[in-house]
């Protein structure tokens, strides 16, 4: 097979005939010559001076050639390879391993040969210094738009730019800096500002644009986006920090003055530096490291946020709360914090000590339906995501061709900015559909499932316990139902790979767990607390006889909407069959013994 490797970078474009468009057309017509199947690899707006790593198609390529999947390599010119003298060494080491053929611009070039190993080697230094050169007139050009106040990158708040690219105020949320410089001049803090700014309603950059930001969970590598419609104290403190306002930009450490962006004096700036030093945190020692087992699994039903581990020694708390409830969001009315070792005790026997969890998950059929439906779309993403990128790449050339320089057009700036954030919104979405589809196929998941818990050791160490119930537990929905005195917590775990939910119930102090059910279900607690749940077991005995099934169903509907006849009982109980006690809870769930 011929593998075609095509790259462009981000930062300028040679020439039409170094187009990915161009590049490709090539490298298929070589593979045609050679009558040969072929693999395109593209990295787009990618540096060649980027380490492997970091260049995922060249490092796909780097992969399949290593595999020998690949046997006859193609590149418009050395100098898509790489721009780096070790790349290139590295890309002659593996094609000589394997023995495979180096076609540039179709033409085979014997890197067995130590007179073209040595002319290619300085060719890539060539390369290199070309690259380097390159970015330094790119710094050069920056710098000079620097010292006329052009801008580059995210504007600061308050700060836009006019038709010519020069900094000027943005009418609106300048006068929100003018606040801010103010009332941290009259002694309010950083975070106080924020929560002022909260209560008043100002909406944040992010809000107005109705954008997102994405972050990753440290503890289980999750990507999370966060509409970031809060202030919060950090964002205070950074714009507080900012001596832009006192109409001095600092580029590379050097500062340019621009006093038309001043809003303050630079004593007053000074001024408020002094306040932030004073007022910040000083260290009182080391501080203790806890760790938290199921960070990043557990969220809120009531809100949707996050459960994060909190421990203090100075009020002896030790409970997973509600990131909602806690500041500047203050948002979640309904949650309640829960003892940390209690419920990880929980979860270490539910998963590893007993057996039940392990036998019921190998029983359960393989869902053909969702199959089928991750292969479609990930079918059609890797249709929309070769048709966005053919779109970036038409735009990215109209921008940057030398003949015609269209880089100031603000059409196509727009056109290429929109086709950027759809081949990124496809390739994240793809990556996503592939990790489902893997953790669906059914040999996958059981091999993984049985080799979790029948693999774990209570003495392997916190951080293998962890990596093991990551491996098990896709996610743990907690609902708390207050009650006259205490309350009770529900909580629906999600197993990873499968369709499937266990509910549990426990009291306020998470002493004794009751399980409800398992059941097929959605991410969500919808039907599941507080209305009627039907354990699969109790489903069964009523659906085996018809005259049960009408009883039983007539009862649960009387019992949904009125609530005269219980008026003084919080359940109905009663004998049937073979079954000691049934218990019909009032617009609760059914429990039977």
């Amino acid at each position: 097979m011929v593998g075609i490797y095509c790259r462009i970078s981000g930062d300028k474009m040679d020439g039409i005939d170094t187009s990915i468009e161009y590049q490709e057309e090539r490298g298929i017509e070589f593979s045609g010559k050679l009558e040969m199947k072929y693999e395109v690899y593209k990295d787009i707006n990618v540096s060649g001076k980027a380490e492997i790593f970091s260049r995922d198609e060249f490092h796909r390529f780097i992969g399949d050639i290593k595999a020998k999947k690949i046997t006859h390599v193609f590149a418009i010119h050395q100098d898509r390879i790489e721009r780096n003298p070790d790349t290139w060494r590295y890309f002659v080491s593996t094609i000589l391993n394997v023995g495979a053929k180096w076609y540039p611009e179709g033409k085979f070039y014997d890197l067995d040969s130590t007179t073209n190993r040595a002319m290619a080697n300085l060719l890539s230094v060539f390369n290199e210094m070309h690259s380097d050169k390159t970015s330094d007139a790119v710094k050069v050009a920056f710098y000079r738009n620097a010292l006329k106040g052009k801008t580059h990158g995210v504007n600061a708040y308050g700060i836009t730019k006019d038709d010519n690219g020069l900094m000027v105020h943005e009418s609106e949320e300048i006068k929100i800096v003018k606040n801010i410089f103010e009332w941290s001049l009259n002694g309010i803090g950083a975070y106080s500002i924020a929560k002022k700014l909260n209560e008043l309603n100002v909406p944040t950059r992010f809000a107005k644009l109705n954008k997102h930001r994405t972050t990753i969970e440290v503890s289980t590598g999750i990507k999370i986006k966060h509409k970031n419609k809060l202030w919060w104290g950090s964002t205070i403190h950074g714009i507080l920090k900012k001596k832009l306002y006192a109409g001095i930009h600092i580029w590379n450490k050097e500062e340019i003055s621009l006093p038309h962006l001043a809003i303050i004096s630079l004593n007053e700036y000074n001024a408020i530096q002094k306040n932030l030093k004073k007022n910040k945190r000083t260290k009182s020692g080391k501080k203790p490291i806890y760790k938290y087992l199921l960070n990043g699994l557990v969220f809120c039903k009531e809100c949707g946020f996050m459960y994060k581990g909190k421990r203090r020694l100075s009020d002896r708390r030790n409970q997973y709360i509600c990131s909602g409830k806690q500041a500047p969001l203050h948002v979640c009315k309904g949650g309640k914090g829960f003892n940390i070792p209690r419920f990880e005790t929980f979860i270490i026997k539910h998963l590893f000590l007993s057996k039940n969890l392990q036998k019921r998950l190998n029983n359960i059929e393989v869902d053909t339906v969702e199959i089928d439906t991750l292969t479609f779309k990930n079918n059609e993403l890797i249709r929309k995501l070769k048709s966005a990128e053919k779109l970036e790449t038409k735009a990215f050339n109209y921008l940057f061709e030398d003949e015609d320089d269209l880089s100031n057009d603000a059409r196509l700036k727009a056109k290429y900015k929109e086709a950027k954030d759809k081949v990124f919104k496809y390739k994240e979405s793809l990556e996503q559909v592939k990790t489902e589809l893997s953790i669906q196929n059914d040999n996958n998941r059981l091999t993984r499932v049985n080799s979790a818990i029948e693999g774990f050791k209570i003495d392997s160490g916190f951080e293998a316990i962890k990596a093991t119930v990551q491996q098990l537990i896709e996610s743990i929905e907690v609902m708390y139902i207050p009650h006259e005195k205490n309350g009770e917590f529900w909580f629906v775990i999600k197993y990873k790979g499968f369709n499937e939910t266990s509910v549990w119930k426990t009291n306020q102090q998470l002493i004794q767990y009751n399980l409800i059910g398992y059941q097929k279900t959605s991410n969500t607690l919808t039907n599941t607390i507080p209305g009627f749940t039907i354990p699969k077991e109790f489903k069964d005995f009523m659906d085996s006889d018809p005259y049960r099934k009408q009883h039983f169903e007539e009862l649960i509907d009387r019992l949904k909407k009125s609530d005269e006849q219980n008026q003084n009982k919080d359940y109905v109980q009663m004998e049937f069959g073979y079954l000691d006690t049934i218990k019909i809870t009032k617009n609760e769930l059914i429990i039977f013994d």
